[in-house]
């Protein structure tokens, strides 16, 4: 502090800059507790907590609008996949060569690795859900 002191001398700028009772020091710890005291920070830091349980609670069931769509696209996935399994049965007798078109398509790379994360994805929400909610 000696640089600054031939501002107004030295004791004046020790009582601005000291670090542990200086006039700074004292004037951000008014200002921090005019922000927030302990008690409010103890209720915000409730309410995140409330509104996080209730976060978890809406979002882990099974009727939530996310939830059902995304059943609703698995399951019409799947149908999709059996319905060109399917087809491609019911066609080869009648034409060998349609029947293998829907054959590669059902079981192609694309068609064959989605329907693989599909199952593994809708099958395996509701085996974390089991497992997570208790009772279930």
């Amino acid at each position: 502090m000696s640089l600054l002191s031939w501002i107004k001398g030295p004791e004046v700028v020790d009582n601005l800059f000291d670090k542990d009772k200086g006039l700074l020091v004292r004037a951000g710890s008014w200002i921090d507790d005019m922000s927030h005291t302990s008690a409010e920070k103890a209720g915000e830091f409730m309410e995140r907590i409330k509104a996080g349980n209730a976060f978890v609670a809406a979002t882990l069931s099974e009727n939530t609008i996310r939830s059902r769509t995304r059943r609703m696209i698995a399951v019409g996935w799947l149908q999709l996949e059996a319905f060109l399994i399917l087809l491609t049965v019911v066609m080869a007798p009648y034409d060998m060569v349609l029947a293998e078109f829907y054959f590669k398509i059902a079981f192609g790379w694309l068609m064959g690795t989605t329907t693989v994360a599909v199952i593994g994805f809708f099958f395996g929400t509701h085996m974390l859900r089991a497992k997570v909610t208790p009772g279930s």
